[in-house]
């Protein structure tokens, strides 16, 4: 017996009783942590992240060849603190033109 695809309704009219938010409503929304009662929040696992210690790493900007780039981002989430360990192994190998600055004439 040949399987048929499952008929979807399309609304036709708002749904009165999960109307679509705006702009207005966004802005208005607080978390879930700030509104509901404190055990309900306990038992849904509700949580607050907690005040950020001293940050231990620095955002930079720096420049890389595309197909460098291309082939980190490939490696999948977490490829930036991949290449700090990269690059962390290469100060310890004792590489120091990793650090030497080039000079420029």
């Amino acid at each position: 017996m040949p399987r048929t695809a499952a008929k979807r309704i399309k609304p036709t009219a708002p749904d009165r009783d999960n109307p679509a938010w705006g702009d207005k409503e966004f802005a208005a929304a607080k978390p879930a942590a700030d509104v509901l009662p404190s055990a309900v929040a306990k038992a849904l696992g509700v949580r607050r992240r907690g005040p950020q210690a001293t940050p231990t790493k620095e955002a930079v900007s720096i420049r890389l060849d595309r197909d460098v780039l291309d082939t980190l981002r490939a490696s999948g989430p977490g490829w930036q603190g991949r290449v700090n360990d990269a690059l962390r192994q290469a100060l310890a190998l004792g590489n120091r033109r990793l650090v030497e600055r080039r000079k420029v004439s």
